[in-house]
């Protein structure tokens, strides 16, 4: 997969004469933005905003359309689009989760064609769709099947289909059509409709599109008109390549996603199979022969399977998951211990195979960081491994662990996923993390044990910003002994917005007279004119 953020298109080669290519670039503009959203639970409709560290200062990389509304564009200082727009929500651009969303992405499209990539410098998914529209009912049917699944997931697609890869992403990047575009495959149809766009869809650098813009140039057209060796003498020789492509003159061939098919091991046995002990032996070898071969390949997998044939020809499977790819004979003998005594062989098992799914090239293990220092790789592997052989007992939806949101709340601040699902996950980012989350450093303790929705009580105080004094909840009136706090939670300036609940919390630890320790807020500021309300949140040791 690096290799294709690394080396987006192979050489330039001249085009040949006959061959009639069609590819299709989809340009996903607020993919990153959407992501965002869904993760933080937010309103799709609401501004939000992405930021990046360039050459020490905070500047914007994406936004969405609400944002855009407000004025906010890439390449934006993050203090000057706070003070343009205090409503919207800011957040550090993720590019690896970006690249790993347009990776399934483009999996995805394999429905289409089997030859399919990433744009790694934009948001853009690339097929290759030669001769493969006719499946579809023709290419305007094939563009419409792609946009009905975009538009289903809430994710603004623009698509676009032509002769050439740089044409596709040239309209796609700036007539953003709203419907899906063909560009008719005639070479003057094709040149008229290249030469009327502007000069960013070129790709070219924002310096070269200026340079070039201050000569007075403004559509591809404008070069077009130029002699060749003009341009090559006042150019950078990137402008008459990029011109070159868009206009088909010469072509382009990206680097596709690799077909990595499931590695199958297959074993024919003259005698049946079966009692116990053989079957053991029978599960052993497959195993050790797959993680072998998988070895020789380079590859490690998520999947394995064991599975055979009986003699009146019923078949039968165990497959087990794993969080991290391996090929570690010693964990797959640990998962498939029990094995033996789950085969219903019947009369003997005449046929059986091990296949490896999930495939892929075997990476260096992710590093633990904790307190005290960093974690041998060594470690990581066993407990990846222990999880790997929990779940396989258990079940994976049983075996959890506890991932941290960043959102203000406290009661939001935890939740509970599969550990299988969170390891898999934080490795293709390439960190691995499944110890509890530390909570940031506070003055006040945290209960022991929090309700995962807060309950309302009511409280009898003897001045409004007073702790209580007496508390009523669930039909129990508590008189309170002992009172620390307050301890205000709240959101920050520019997260607060009328859309949601964004008045601040007042919390307090109260002692009552029978021993019971609580963990209560006020919600609202009397001197900002909110509601007030009191609620219970947690019950301390």
């Amino acid at each position: 997969m690096s290799q294709l953020a690394t080396s987006p298109t192979r050489s330039d080669v001249p085009l040949k004469a006959g061959r009639h290519a069609r590819f299709i670039y989809i340009y996903l503009p607020d993919l990153a933005t959407a992501q965002i959203a869904r993760r933080a639970k937010l309103d799709q409709d609401s501004p939000l905003a992405l930021y990046q560290a360039v050459k020490g200062a905070d500047r914007l990389c994406y936004t969405n359309a609400a944002a855009r509304a407000f004025g906010l564009h890439p390449d934006m200082v993050l203090s000057d689009a706070r003070a343009l727009s205090p409503l919207c929500r800011f957040f550090v651009a993720d590019h690896e989760a970006d690249q790993a969303w347009l990776h399934l992405l483009a999996s995805w499209c394999w429905r289409y064609s089997p030859v399919v990539g990433v744009d790694p410098d934009r948001l853009g998914v690339w097929i290759d769709a030669t001769g493969a529209s006719h499946l579809w009912g023709g290419e305007a049917a094939m563009l419409a099947d792609i946009q009905s699944h975009f538009a289903a997931h809430q994710l603004t697609a623009h698509i676009v289909m032509a002769s050439y890869y740089g044409a596709a992403i040239g309209v796609a990047l700036t007539q953003l059509p709203q419907t899906p575009q063909i560009i008719a495959a005639d070479p003057k149809a094709h040149e008229d409709a290249m030469t009327a766009l502007p000069l960013a869809a070129l790709r070219l650098s924002p310096a070269e599109v200026t340079q070039l813009m201050q000569l007075g140039l403004q559509t591809i057209g404008d070069i077009h008109q130029m002699k060749r060796g003009l341009l090559a003498m006042r150019f950078h020789e990137s402008v008459l390549r990029r011109k070159d492509q868009i206009l088909g003159h010469i072509s382009e061939r990206p680097i596709p996603l690799p077909h990595l098919q499931p590695v199958l091991i297959q074993q024919h046995y003259v005698e049946p199979v079966a009692g116990l002990e053989p079957l053991n032996e029978m599960v052993a070898g497959l195993l050790k022969a797959l993680c072998d071969l998988l070895a020789q390949m380079g590859l490690g997998c998520r999947e394995v399977e064991i599975g055979w044939q009986t003699t009146d020809r019923t078949t039968g499977y165990i497959r087990h998951h794993l969080s991290r790819p391996s090929r570690t004979i010693a964990l797959f003998m640990r998962l498939f211990a029990e094995a033996g005594a789950q085969i219903e062989a019947g009369f003997g098992i005449e046929y059986g195979w091990a296949k490896a799914g999930g495939v892929s090239p075997q990476s260096a293990t992710a590093l633990i960081f904790d307190d005290t220092g960093q974690i041998s790789e060594d470690e990581a592997d066993k407990i990846s491994q222990l999880v790997d052989h929990l779940a396989a007992r258990l079940g994976a939806h049983k075996v959890q662990t506890l991932v941290s949101h960043d959102v203000w709340q406290p009661e939001e601040a935890q939740a509970l996923v599969p550990a299988q699902r969170h390891i898999m996950a934080r490795d293709k980012r390439g960190t691995l993390d499944i110890r509890p989350p530390i909570p940031a450093p506070s003055l006040a303790p945290r209960p022991l044990r929090l309700l995962s929705v807060p309950d309302p009580i009511q409280v009898i105080a003897l001045l409004p910003d007073h702790p209580p004094s007496q508390i009523r909840w669930r039909h129990q009136n508590w008189r309170i002994r002992r009172a620390t706090g307050p301890e205000r939670i709240g959101p920050r300036w520019w997260q607060a917005t009328p859309s949601s609940d964004y008045r601040s919390r007042d919390y307090y630890r109260l002692e009552t007279e029978d021993g019971q320790r609580l963990w209560v807020y006020r919600q609202g500021l009397r001197e900002r004119g909110d509601k007030i309300d009191w609620f219970l949140h947690g019950f301390f040791a």
